[in-house]
């Protein structure tokens, strides 16, 4: 019996520094892998533990077809999805007829939504929107 635990216990050892090596190494590339594996979420330079803050997304104007007399600066409520939920008008006039135009103009405004530890989170983003007329 002795001489058959020998035996098992031989080609256990045969067997184990092959496995802790095997282990080791994926352990080693698994973790390594999840610092090199873009992120899902379509920022590839987002990093665990940075803020970034939400943003248009590029093929965007959401004022070019604003008919305004001034200026106007908006704070807008961007949730998780990107969306706008809702605005405050920083400066600007400030009347039905300015809301309705914004109403419009943000209504279909997709916004690439602010990332907290590499989670989207709501935030808000400041946006300006001006009317610059040419005559001539």
């Amino acid at each position: 019996m002795q001489s058959y635990m020998a035996r098992v216990k031989n080609a256990m050892s045969a067997f184990m520094f092959p496995a802790a090596g095997i282990l080791t190494a994926i352990i080693l590339f698994g973790t390594l892998t999840g610092f090199f594996v873009r992120a899902e979420t379509g920022v590839s330079e987002l990093t665990p533990g940075i803020y970034y803050p939400a943003r248009l997304e590029p093929p965007q104007t959401p004022g070019r077809d604003l008919n305004l007399t001034a200026p106007v600066v908006i704070q807008a409520y961007v949730d998780a999805n990107g969306r706008v939920q809702n605005y405050d008008i920083i400066s600007g006039p400030d009347n039905q007829e300015v809301r309705s135009q914004l109403n419009r103009a943000l209504l279909f405004t997709k916004f690439s939504p602010a990332y907290a530890l590499g989670r989207p989170v709501a935030s808000t983003a400041i946006l300006s929107f001006s009317n610059v007329n040419v005559k001539g």
